[in-house]
């Protein structure tokens, strides 16, 4: 890739592709994810490198997805050309990647000097699509040792996820004491405030709804009172229920506060 007033033969500006990998073999917790890529040389001859992850299946509390991604290396050259290499990131858990629905475009009339390399000529956008993903197919995993090797001296781009949607939802629990719970993508804050109008001692105080449940139980870090007074009472479960460990002195006003992955779907369901 190169700014085309450079005059290097065989380079491209920019390219656009997208496509959506598939977990296709793996037992449990599969992974469909959608990336897309944006690169281009600007006219001060700088790589411009974009892109975004989204995961088109419903399971959120999925931890194979935090080991799926996609990484762009690039490594500027001597004549101010960049090479650019792309790798899927797949970590032990997966068996085999499938692409599917893959599509690329290089603007065609963009300083075509080489016809005979499909990303320069004048073909169809299909063609281009076809010329770098054919040998994907029977590509093997290597390890990440091969990567290291293959980019050492290469730039790191990794693809973040797309800035996905906030949901809210508000828990009253026992007595006065009341729950808030902000969303976005699949992590949960919780924000605990409130007293009790009695003594309480134990017990399950409330049920956290659908879509906000954690992956696995959790304590929420702190509850705060009367200034420095702490205490550490309520523990969540991934069913939802929210238990109180500790003993709560009426009269008092307490808050607190925690993060967690949720365990269900978004609130809404499709929506």
């Amino acid at each position: 890739m190169a700014d085309p007033s450079n005059g290097i033969d065989g380079t491209i500006q920019r390219i656009k592709m997208k496509f959506i990998a598939i977990d296709d073999a793996s037992d449990s917790m599969p992974s469909i994810a959608r990336f897309s890529v944006s690169l281009a040389v600007n006219y001060q001859g700088n790589l411009i490198k974009e892109g975004t992850k989204s995961f088109l299946h419903r399971s959120f509390g999925n931890k194979n997805n935090y080991k799926f991604n996609l990484h762009i290396f690039s490594k500027k050259n001597a004549n101010s050309s960049y090479t650019v290499k792309i790798y899927i990131a797949a970590r032990w858990a997966f068996k085999r990647i499938m692409i599917i629905n893959p599509w690329v475009n290089v603007p065609i009339g963009r300083y075509v000097t080489t016809p005979a390399n499909p990303l320069t000529a004048k073909i169809p956008q299909w063609q281009k699509t076809d010329f770098l993903f054919k040998n994907v197919k029977d590509a093997s995993f290597i390890s990440d040792g091969d990567i290291a090797s293959d980019v050492d001296g290469y730039d790191d781009y990794s693809v973040p996820e797309s800035q996905p949607s906030t949901y809210s939802t508000v828990v009253n629990l026992q007595s006065s004491l009341q729950i808030i719970l902000t969303r976005v993508g699949n992590n949960v804050t919780a924000n605990i405030h409130g007293g009790a109008t009695s003594d309480m001692t134990g017990g399950v105080i409330g049920t956290i709804p659908p879509g906000y449940r954690p992956t696995t139980s959790i304590g929420i870090s702190t509850f705060q009172y009367d200034g420095a007074g702490t205490v550490n009472p309520i523990l969540i479960a991934n069913n939802g229920t929210v238990t109180l460990l500790n003993k709560l002195v009426s009269g008092k006003l307490l808050y607190g506060s925690g993060s967690y992955n949720t365990i269900d779907d978004i609130p809404g369901g499709d929506e």
